[in-house]
């Protein structure tokens, strides 16, 4: 199939045009030559340079800094930054049009003390290569500008000026501000420059300051928390702790444990030692005698549930299972009896007697305990159960400095444990129990007064007690047995 394709031809008259343009020729004929003076004078920075590449004539400016520059090459004293060619005549000449950038091959710096003398010699240049590797900053002199040829003398004029990013970099190249040209807007460009430059390092110094208020800022609120978490963990068993950490029912965090040893004690002496003895005696007593049962709880991985007044209690089998909790608790026991000792006696008719230490009772029963957490504003990790009422039981049915244990704890000790018989005893609220004596343990060893003096060197968190009331344990953390702390701060030691 056959398309013919018509062709048009556009015809006008384009003498109005070429009149317009001969005018303009006419018009710049009668313009004035301009003489070489008003030339460098206009532009400072500039550079004659023939086709050998050869530099004959420079600006009043760059004169300046650089006075032997002419008689050197261009092409060997200048790298070309842009546009990406080699640096040669016949090449420039061909990109008369672009923006050209040139910059130093060796350092203004150095440079500027020998005038301008490129130094080629193996020393100088491994130094120039070393200061360039290790400075990220850029020491060389940029120009930028537009390459003009002119072909009456056979050279082309690079008309530039120094590309600088600052004041600094002006200083550091040996110029002033009257050396650079009017003609352009390069002085107020660097004046505006200078001035952001300073207002933006005002913005950094002040968001660093921010920053370092910030780190320290949260230095405290880590600091803080890490205090929060550890004063919750004495609260709350760690485990139990990161379950309401994570936002869980403290509800939900109730356990029943099906074997358990509990461990009581209290000071039959307490209510005569109030009576007769300065109420800060009596907490500086109670912290030394506290302070050691605690790091006795970390010896023998037994979990502190509360203090209450002169009463301690512990358990182990939870929060954490174990089989071999009896044993744990019966060297807690044994530990405390021993460690007590150390814990002088504050009422006036044993001040002059050296080896009056308090006495306190022991109880142990083991049994099944349900377990969580009590309370809100101020959260407890409580235990419940017929468990914690015998082992309660326990404690007020025995004597002082004795071990007074149930049937069901004798019945899980190993044989390494001395035992003995106490006999049948009339519990109230329990009926006729037989209980026995612990005694010792075979190749144990007693901690020493030393290990406790060095240990106890504990912070005096001062509480203050109103009136001793004998709670009933089997209904846990009681509001009578609920103590206040003081501010009153200071370092105790044993005697």
């Amino acid at each position: 199939m056959m398309t013919n394709e018509p062709e048009m031809q556009l015809t006008f008259d384009n003498k109005p045009s070429n009149n317009r343009n001969s005018a303009l020729i006419r018009e710049e004929a009668r313009l004035p030559a301009v003489s070489s003076s008003i030339l460098f004078e206009i532009f400072p920075f500039i550079v004659v340079y023939g086709e050998d590449m050869v530099i004959q004539t420079i600006g009043r400016s760059l004169s300046q800094i650089l006075p032997k520059l002419p008689g050197m090459k261009m092409n060997e004293f200048f790298d070309l930054v842009r546009p990406l060619i080699e640096f040669k005549f016949e090449l420039v000449l061909a990109r008369s049009n672009n923006i050209f950038e040139v910059m130093t091959v060796e350092p203004i710096d150095a440079l500027l003390k020998s005038e301008g003398v490129s130094n080629e010699s193996e020393e100088n240049e491994e130094t120039a290569a070393g200061g360039l590797l290790g400075d990220e900053h850029d020491n060389s002199l940029h120009l930028k500008g537009q390459m003009m040829f002119m072909a009456e003398w056979n050279v082309i004029m690079f008309l530039c000026s120094p590309s600088l990013p600052d004041l600094d970099t002006l200083a550091f190249s040996g110029l002033y501000i009257n050396d650079l040209s009017m003609h352009d807007f390069s002085r107020d460009l660097l004046l505006a420059s200078s001035q952001q430059s300073n207002e933006l390092k005002d913005a950094l110094e002040a968001e660093m300051e921010k920053t370092k208020e910030m780190e320290s800022s949260m230095k405290r609120l880590d600091e803080e928390m890490r205090r929060s978490d550890d004063l919750l963990s004495q609260m709350i068993p760690k485990s139990v702790a990161e379950k309401v950490k994570t936002g869980l029912n403290p509800v939900e965090t109730c356990e029943v444990f099906d074997q358990v040893t509990i461990i009581f004690n209290d000071v039959p002496a307490f209510l005569d030692i109030c009576a007769k003895c300065d109420g800060m005696k009596i907490v500086e007593m109670l912290n030394t005698m506290f302070g050691i049962f605690d790091l006795l709880t970390d010896k023998n991985a037994v979990y502190k549930v509360e203090t209450v007044k002169d009463s301690f209690v512990g358990v182990s089998g939870a929060p954490e299972r174990v089989k071999n909790h009896a044993e744990k608790i019966m060297d807690m026991a044994l530990d405390m009896r021993d460690c007590v000792t150390f814990v002088k006696d504050p009422r006036p008719e044993f001040e002059d007697q050296p080896d009056a230490h308090v006495r306190i009772r022991l109880g142990s029963h083991s049994g099944m305990v349900v377990a969580g957490i009590v309370g809100n504003k101020m959260p407890r990790y409580c235990l419940f159960g017929d468990a914690m009422n015998t082992s309660s039981r326990m404690m007020s049915f025995g004597d002082e400095q004795m071990i007074h244990i149930s049937k069901a704890t004798k019945e899980l000790l190993p044989s390494s444990y001395v035992v003995k018989e106490r006999g049948t005893v009339n519990v109230k609220g329990k009926g006729e129990m037989t209980t026995f004596w612990v005694k010792s343990k075979a190749n144990r060893i007693s901690p020493s007064k030393d290990e406790a003096r060095l240990t106890v060197n504990i912070t005096c968190q001062a509480s203050s007690f109103i009136k001793r009331t004998v709670p009933d344990y089997g209904c846990g953390d009681q509001d009578g047995g609920r103590s206040t702390t003081l501010d009153r701060q200071g370092s105790l030691s044993l005697t």
